[in-house]
């Protein structure tokens, strides 16, 4: 099992996929999730990108940490990718990812743009300022810290509108997998974290964009993905009706053409 013992002591799980000499993708997943979430897309890309899958900081296989100070969001995480791509043999990459790996991968775009290929931002959550820019965010860090993703999800099933079907499905198979006590000591630590001051901050990424959005998703909001495309100067907007639309065959074509156009 391969894993990566960061500069601070602490065990991440990644893996590797595809052809060594393909163009190289660092893809990170959302919060409550963990490398796994992934295998369909990767299914679909086959040998077209050679693709590192991180379990971020208290995910999925990586160690469970408790305390909230051992998250440092999010130039911690940042670090966690470049020290990955070291390990790796790695001068450069695309990076990607959804929500919580969105965020991941702007920070990555921030602080270490040397390092960055280009920049994929699917169904971002965090805005800038405090509060991740996004009060429903910030709102659902405050019932996770209370109790637990499953109780959460609890809840979501009891609404009367409840969420579609796919969503919670979706949701019972990531969640579950993670560690009750390791994402209560994430979303606390999340709550008080910081990814950027202002989004006019990425006019400095100089890089190529991909930015996917979301319609009618309360979490994840339809603006924010607009508000990141037209902060970023060389930025492509795509957007779905629904997370449904997003197949993991769609995915795998977004991202290797993405990564592979020149």
């Amino acid at each position: 099992m391969p894993e990566l013992l960061t500069s601070d002591g602490v065990r991440l799980h990644y893996t590797c996929s595809g052809p060594d000499d393909a163009p190289r993708l660092v893809l990170l997943h959302g919060l409550g999730s963990d490398g796994t979430a992934g295998d369909e897309v990767i299914d679909a890309l086959g040998e077209r990108l050679h693709v590192a899958r991180l379990d971020l900081r208290g995910h999925g296989l990586s160690e469970a940490l408790v305390d909230p100070a051992k998250y440092e969001w999010f130039g911690r995480a940042a670090a966690d990718v470049v020290e990955l791509m070291d390990r790796l043999g790695w001068d450069d990459a695309a990076v990607a990812g959804g929500s919580l790996g969105a965020a991941t991968a702007v920070a990555v775009a921030l602080a270490y743009p040397d390092r960055l290929r280009r920049l994929g931002v699917f169904a971002p959550a965090f805005g800038a300022g405090p509060d991740a820019g996004n009060p429903m965010a910030h709102t659902f860090f405050t019932n996770v810290a209370s109790m637990g993703l499953m109780g959460v999800l609890d809840v979501l099933e009891s609404l009367p509108e409840p969420l579609p079907r796919h969503v919670i499905e979706d949701a019972r198979r990531n969640w579950s997998r993670q560690d009750d006590a390791a994402m209560r000591a994430c979303v606390t630590a999340l709550a008080d974290a910081v990814l950027l001051d202002d989004l006019a901050d990425l006019d400095h990424v100089d890089v190529p964009a991909l930015v996917v959005g979301h319609h009618g998703d309360l979490l994840h909001p339809w603006e924010l993905a607009e508000s990141f495309a037209a902060n970023l100067p060389h930025a492509r907007l795509v957007g779905f009706d629904s997370s449904a639309d997003v197949t993991p065959e769609a995915m795998a074509d977004l991202l290797a053409n993405f990564v592979t156009d020149l």
